[in-house]
């Protein structure tokens, strides 16, 4: 985790969200965490570094640049089962959904985007739909975790922290390629994030990526 942002691991941390939830439940109220794993990502203006190398699908935060180390595959197991029990507890405590962070250049969309995934087993390829297992193999196991009936999202972008020109799917074909595998593994809700409400996907079109999600 990075220094400063809300936990929710440890009894003490998730008996103190069971009363914030409660009290938004009494007033009518509704509410989801977001879980993400930052991967590979530059420091923050704290300075604060945890104590083991940032790990990532490749080791990269950004294209040709190095900032942490490869996962292997006992990591990505090890991060599939976390996020699965975090998204168990997030459900025993009374949150109504739990929402998956997978933008922005993060751990999962590391994954995704070329540049930082250059892994040559089950977890990498050439094609966006080749990189999309890791974020499959953990909706799956997210569902697993909280049954058929809990609403799970993804937040997903083209852009990057990293680079906010980068285009993840070129065409709707690539698109389609992407999400309908993590919609068959449990995905109920897609919350997309562009670089401006008002930018386009693809050249020509009238429809930004949410849009073409939609589609």
């Amino acid at each position: 985790m990075i220094r400063g942002f809300p936990i929710s691991y440890g009894e003490k941390s998730l008996q103190g969200w069971k009363a914030v939830i409660d009290k938004v439940h009494a007033v009518g109220g509704v509410m989801a965490p977001q879980l993400w794993h930052v991967g590979v990502v530059t420091p923050g203006a704290t300075g604060w570094l945890p104590p083991a190398p940032f790990e990532g699908p490749s080791g990269y935060v950004a294209p040709g640049k190095a900032g942490g180390v490869a996962m292997t595959e006992h990591d990505i197991a090890e991060t599939i089962r976390a996020f699965a029990q975090a998204a168990a507890e997030a459900k025993a405590l009374g949150f109504d959904a739990v929402e998956i962070h997978g933008a922005h250049g993060y751990l999962i969309d590391q994954f995704f985007w070329h540049p930082t995934n250059q892994r040559t087993d089950l977890y990498g390829g050439k094609s966006l739909a080749e990189r999309t297992r890791f974020a499959t193999e953990l909706i799956l196991a997210v569902r697993q975790a909280v049954g058929p009936d809990f609403p799970i999202s993804l937040r997903i972008s083209q852009w990057k922290l990293q680079d906010n020109t980068a285009q993840l799917a070129a065409t709707p074909q690539e698109i389609e390629a992407w999400l309908a595998p993590l919609a068959g593994a449990g995905v109920d809700i897609f919350i997309v994030r562009s670089a401006g409400s008002g930018s386009q996907s693809f050249i020509g079109s009238d429809l930004n990526l949410a849009g073409w999600v939609k589609s």
